[in-house]
């Protein structure tokens, strides 16, 4: 068997991909289809799903504008730590003049000591508003908590300045599983510089989804914190707007956060700092003067960014900067407008890597061809965002499990029951929060077009979805039952699958596109030509392999995997895209199996990183086998690997019908 590596040096990547003229001239980069709906529908609850309304006794926020609701909203976070229940704000201006704390509030019980597996800890816990835009957390002006400014001592060689959370999620240890904050604005208010509107932490699965952060006065020190503390992330933000702050969104941890549909404006030193980070950015609006994405100066950071427009800037200034050499910072782009700056990209290592007009395509480092026939250009696989779904009215669309016969106790076959309000025609079915739900096999089809767990604990040992009235259907926010339960999902339809804000794992075997977003848990692609399209996917499944893509079309921006052994396998001709990755080897062994195994298929890996806190890694970490040759990729980084040739572009495998 013959191994062959070709490296390539970055200037080709720069002279061919990205300079006017070049492999991609007569290509136009097509402007951003609008971040944010104009309208946004909002997300209301049954009276009996569950959900703890800050607005109902015992806690009686005003959400007025005029009282403060610091004790109301932490009260009903103190009575639910880590119980896995949504917080609920109806729209309102919720006034604060203390910050709002995941968990036990340190401030309402001082001397209160919880560490990272106490049952106590900042976990399980989702605050929920109405709508992005009319529910407000509207911290007090001049509020003397949020006045300290200046560098962290602790912080200095990367200048992180002193931040306090308006909402504080948790930190160390890495155990914050399914945090999230959802559909709300945080307002810093005026006259707190010392201000960051939300330090978010959340580990494998959470969220923050359609959130806005605004600084009335452009003053404060972050808008979204996700590096505030060590351990935070793997986790996803979608669908958020910043408006100020010194920094819009900084990012500074290992163990990666996934971005995408984010707008920022009126950053007053970057949009984004990420000093040392796994991060994968997907369309990205920027309106700055300071530079859109800060990348650097401390340890290795891996920086994905796809599909983005970084507008307004500055002459002297560059929309990207890159603080580090290539082979400390690892960086790869695509699809970049930019205006206004004086530079698309720019290196303090070397101006010969710096970079001017528009980015088709980049990366600073080298692109490796597992075979000398690979291309060094990336699969370009179709995006497509996922189709929306209507929330549906909770007073005529929605079933409630527990009145079709549902116990939720953990113990009781609830198979018959669920299946009953599957089938009663409703659009909607639910499982109200606070119970334990235990389905053997399921069908999901008629007029369903969301299966929605309120935050409660599910187990399905299959569920099997069907064909219905709905050309899509989304399952979302479910969590089986802590160490005991499971929920295997099997695509056995045409119409498309949303799996969303979930613990489980999904089976391709029909046509119907898949759609993942913030999932953990495995994924089986065993349709040809089949496609599927995650955002975020932490697929760490163990024992056996997490991801398989058999003979389909897989695009993967972010993903994060652990556990010590063969974790993935592409294979028969299939196509897979794959921008981003932190592999985590911090168990105690060496693993010579190929963690990730490529045969006879096409497939670009984009910034991957692997760390240990020990001696355990995938020494063999990737394999790529074709008619009998064979390359072995044994490095703990990759910037630009590409098992592609010219032939594989030319094929537009077609999904076969079910």
């Amino acid at each position: 068997m013959q191994m062959s590596k070709l490296i390539y040096p970055i200037l080709t990547i720069v002279a061919s991909l990205v300079v006017g003229g070049g492999l991609w001239a007569a290509e136009v980069i097509p402007h951003l289809q609008p971040l944010f709906q104009d309208s946004e529908e909002p997300v209301v609850f049954p009276d009996d799903a569950g959900v703890i309304d800050v607005t109902k006794a015992p806690y009686n926020a005003k959400g007025d504008g005029v009282a403060d609701d610091t004790d109301a909203i932490q009260t009903a976070l103190d009575d639910y730590p880590s119980a896995n229940r949504i917080i609920y704000l109806p729209n309102g201006t919720y006034r604060v003049s203390h910050q709002i704390e995941f968990g036990i509030s340190r401030r309402r019980h001082p001397g209160q000591k919880i560490d990272g597996r106490d049952p106590l800890h900042q976990r399980l816990t989702i605050l929920q508003g109405e709508s992005r835009d009319r529910t407000i957390i509207q911290l007090q002006d001049h509020c003397a908590d949020f006045q300290t400014v200046g560098i962290d001592e602790k912080n200095k060689d990367i200048g992180r300045p002193l931040a306090r959370g308006v909402v504080w999620t948790g930190e160390t240890v890495a155990q914050h599983f399914r945090n999230a904050i959802r559909n709300l604005t945080v307002d810093t208010g005026s006259g707190n510089p010392g201000a960051a509107g939300v330090q978010f932490n959340a580990s494998n699965q959470g969220c923050v989804h359609a959130v806005k952060i605004v600084s009335q006065d452009g003053q404060g020190a972050i808008g979204l914190d996700i590096g505030f503390t060590g351990d935070s992330g793997p986790a996803v933000v979608r669908h958020v707007e910043i408006i100020g702050f010194d920094y819009g969104i900084w990012a500074a941890n290992l163990n990666s956060f996934t971005v995408w549909d984010a707008a920022l404006k009126g950053q007053r030193k970057a949009g984004i700092r990420s000093p040392y980070e796994v991060l994968m950015l997907h369309r990205i609006r920027s309106e700055n003067r300071s530079p859109a994405l800060w990348i650097g100066n401390r340890w290795t950071s891996h920086v994905t960014l796809i599909d983005a427009e970084l507008n307004g800037g500055s002459p002297d200034q560059p929309a990207i900067l890159i603080d580090g050499k290539p082979n400390e910072k690892h960086f790869f782009g695509r699809n970049i407008r930019v205006t206004g700056y004086g530079l698309a990209l720019k290196s303090t290592a070397d101006d010969k890597l710096s970079v001017k007009g528009d980015i088709d395509e980049y990366s600073y480092g080298p692109v490796t061809k597992a075979f000398p026939d690979c291309v060094n250009r990336t699969l370009h696989l179709p995006v497509r965002e996922a189709p929306e779904v209507s929330w549906g009215d909770v007073k005529t669309e929605w079933a409630n499990v527990l009145k079709f016969g549902a116990k939720g106790d953990d113990k009781t076959d609830d198979t018959s029951a669920v299946q009953k309000a599957i089938d009663s025609g409703a659009k909607v079915v639910y499982f109200p929060a606070g119970k334990a739900y235990s389905c053997k096999q399921l069908v999901l089809r008629g007029n369903v077009q969301r299966f929605l767990a309120c935050e409660a604990y599910v187990n399905a040992e299959r569920l099997d979805v069907r064909d219905g009235t709905a050309p899509a259907v989304v399952i979302e926010r479910f969590m089986p039952s802590w160490g005991h339960g499971h929920m295997d999902i099997h695509q056995l339809s045409r119409r498309a699958l949303i799996v969303r804000d979930i613990n489980g794992s999904v089976y391709q075997e029909a046509a119907g596109d898949v759609f993942i977003d913030d999932v953990c848990g495995g994924l089986y692609m065993r349709h040809p030509g089949a496609s599927t399209w995650c955002r975020y996917f932490n697929y760490e499944v163990s024992p056996g392999l997490g991801l398989v893509n058999d003979g389909g079309n897989l695009w993967i921006l972010g993903s994060k995997i652990e556990h010590p052994n063969p974790q993935v396998e592409l294979l028969n001709g299939s196509r897979t895209e794959i921008f981003g990755a932190m592999w985590y080897a911090g168990f105690g062994e060496v693993v010579n199996q190929p963690g990730l195994r490529i045969v006879d298929s096409a497939v670009s890996i984009l910034c991957h990183r692997q760390h240990s806190f020990g001696p355990g890694r995938w020494k063999n970490w990737i394999q790529v086998e074709r008619r009998g040759e064979k390359f072995l990729w044994t490095d703990w980084t990759v910037d630009f690997l590409s098992t592609a040739t010219e032939a594989d572009f030319a094929k537009e495998p077609r999904a076969k019908t079910p």
